[in-house]
């Protein structure tokens, strides 16, 4: 039986504004990422594999920045799927049982996904198989425990409590980016450095910050945890939020790669 995801476009109460907010977040990170993506080795060329791709935004990105590469992407969302098969080749699978030969790819990455899933040991597992000795890995997740925000919305802290306790009943991980190092070490892969990344209202505007990074706060909530009622007035003081003058907000991103031991083919 394959395992849950703690995201799904369909649990948003506004599928489409999410998959436009998707858009954006990838647009607005696209320079700092490929920078960091870069200084740990992601290559110019070669078959890769994209875990968790969503609707394609940043396999149309990688693309286009390394024309170099092939890209396969997968996702349980058919939803997604539809959308990213415009970007590139795509695969409705589980990450914890990918449909690759051993050995396959040279490289696969895994953006904002991770933290989804239930067993993130068994994808990076999987992930150390398909790829080819050499082969690199490559996680960027997020860690809400990195999350700072003054003044708070009204209501922000027990709606973030309440969207926590629903991610951990899907399986998610709201505090997952601080064990990324661990996981690939646990997972058998070796040379696992990292980089971080962080995004403040600062550097792109409180009401930005509100719509990338807070607005997924008050969504896929479980009605016994918090009424719809409430989620929406959180949902509103933080659009409200992101116009006050003098707000700020922080957080910070974990990018960690590693790779496949043994001796690459010549």
């Amino acid at each position: 039986m394959t395992p849950p995801s703690a995201y799904v476009l369909g649990d948003f109460h506004d599928p489409t504004a999410e998959v436009a907010r998707l858009r954006q977040q990838g647009a607005i990170l696209a320079g700092a990422e490929e920078a960091a993506f870069r200084e740990l080795g992601f290559p110019e060329r070669g078959v890769g594999l994209d875990v968790g791709c969503g609707p394609g935004f940043v396999a149309r990105r990688f693309l286009t920045s390394f024309p170099g590469l092939h890209l396969v992407g997968v996702d349980l969302d058919r939803g997604a799927l539809a959308l990213a098969r415009e970007a590139t080749r795509v695969a409705a699978a589980s990450a914890v049982a990918l449909p690759f030969a051993a050995a396959s790819f040279d490289f696969v990455y895994a953006r904002l996904v991770l933290r989804y899933l239930a067993d993130p040991a068994a994808v990076l597992g999987e992930v150390r198989r398909i790829l080819k000795p050499r082969g690199r890995v490559f996680v960027l997740d997020s860690d809400d425990g990195a999350l700072l925000v003054h003044p708070e919305p009204e209501g922000f802290a027990d709606t973030l409590r309440a969207r926590h306790e629903s991610l951990r009943r899907r399986g998610g991980d709201p505090a997952f980016a601080r064990k990324l190092p661990a996981l690939l070490r646990d997972a058998g892969f070796d040379d696992v450095a990292g980089r971080t990344l962080t995004v403040s209202s600062l550097g792109v505007g409180a009401g930005v910050f509100a719509t990338l990074i807070l607005a997924p706060v008050a969504e896929a909530i479980d009605a016994d945890l918090r009424t719809p009622e409430l989620v929406e007035a959180a949902r509103r003081s933080i659009g409200g939020w992101g116009a006050r003058p003098g707000a700020f907000g922080m957080t910070t991103a974990v990018l960690v790669a590693g790779a496949r031991p043994g001796t690459a083919s010549r």
